[in-house]
């Protein structure tokens, strides 16, 4: 285990200064809400007795601070390793969180004593009122006096969650969820039914964001609702290179949601989405450029395939590559908009269906990870 340090963080004994990990990423943060999944214990302890687990990962209150600083407001507490400390480290994660509401958090969920763990955090942003919820793996559930992680494999503490959720007035519901095998592109048949069919339909929640595969799957919209069943790696300092992998599994995903009221009850939806694939997620996050971004795009699109399905509505959502290695959706709304919006989807139409070489290429990449 490395010790933290308000200087910056190590990477296989090499110390690098918060602001040179995010040189790149913070020119990407730019939105009113900004998420990411804090897949780390929170403390300046570096004497904490650590749980007997094979890889363990602590930051310095410093390093987050710096996270919120460029526009990060968002955490999801809720994963495998927020218990790498035990006890004392979710408790120390919680006391170092909250001071970092003055200085611009506004949601974090899935860590608490008790009920706190499954409650949603909710804040109010250009007079929109946004919630969120967060279950993970790993740990024991939470006491009244003990903190603990809502359990995404727990059925009575994701239901807890998602009843909560639902039931918070909100014009937004965001359901994150740490959950599935590492480096698994395409989620499981199970995962599907029950984050489509339990979490959106049923639940009425407008976004989920999945994570820990550490590998970006595909996007599917359900309605108006939008499912990430994978985002992959953001940065992750104690990570492995992700590049020794082919191209199905070695970028991350940054995304952004532009979202507008719907007539007449006011909800927030998500009428265009663009993607941004990222690279070398374990040191200096960046964004893949041109035919790079452009190549992950296209594996998007064909993982998209296998989300279609007739009998819910769902549909796998194919994203348009951009020149500069981005990935673009847009709906019909937000074609026919005026303003920034408008400007963006403008001419915007669905790819055509991929043939040939880029089937071909895509489809032996995938088969390659088997």
């Amino acid at each position: 285990d490395q010790a933290v340090s308000p200087r910056g963080a190590y990477r296989h004994g090499a110390r690098y200064a918060f602001k040179d990990l995010t040189r790149h990423l913070n020119l990407m943060i730019n939105g009113d809400i900004n998420f990411a999944n804090l897949e780390t214990v929170v403390t300046d302890n570096n004497r904490i007795p650590p749980a007997p687990k094979r890889f363990r990962f602590k930051s310095h209150p410093i390093g987050v601070r710096h996270l919120v600083d460029i526009g990060f407001n968002a955490f999801s507490l809720a994963n495998n390793h927020a218990i790498d400390f035990g006890l004392r480290g979710m408790t120390d994660t919680l006391r170092h969180l909250e001071p970092l509401k003055a200085h611009g958090l506004r949601l974090a969920a899935g860590l608490g004593r008790g009920s706190d763990a499954t409650a949603p955090s909710l804040t109010t942003v250009r007079r929109a009122t946004i919630a969120l919820s967060a279950v993970g793996i790993g740990g024991r559930g939470p006491t009244e006096t003990r903190v603990g992680m809502a359990n995404y494999r727990s059925d009575t503490a994701f239901a807890d969650t998602l009843r909560r959720l639902k039931a918070a007035k909100s014009d937004y519901r965001i359901f994150s969820a740490h959950y599935g095998p590492e480096r698994v592109v395409r989620p499981s048949a199970n995962a599907v039914e029950k984050f489509r069919d339990r979490v959106v339909r049923d639940g009425d929640i407008d976004l989920v964001l999945g994570h820990h595969a550490h590998v970006a799957a595909g996007v599917q919209r359900v309605g108006d609702k939008i499912i990430f069943y994978g985002l992959g790696n953001l940065l992750h300092p104690g990570m492995r290179n992700m590049n020794k992998f082919n191209r199905c599994r070695d970028y991350g995903l940054l995304a952004r949601l532009y979202l507008t009221r719907r007539k007449p009850d006011g909800r927030l939806i998500a009428r265009a989405i663009q993607v941004i694939p990222l690279d070398n997620m374990h040191l200096r996050v960046r964004a893949r450029r041109g035919r790079d971004g452009q190549s992950r795009i296209e594996v998007l699109n064909y993982l998209a395939r296998g989300l279609d399905h007739t009998a819910s509505g769902a549909r796998g959502i194919r994203f348009v590559p951009q020149d500069d290695g981005t990935g673009l959706y847009c709906t019909p709304e937000a074609i026919a908009a005026g303003g920034p919006l408008g400007k963006l989807c403008s001419g915007w139409q669905e790819p055509a269906a991929m043939t040939g070489r880029t089937l071909s290429s895509v489809a032996y990449a995938l088969s390659l990870i088997h």
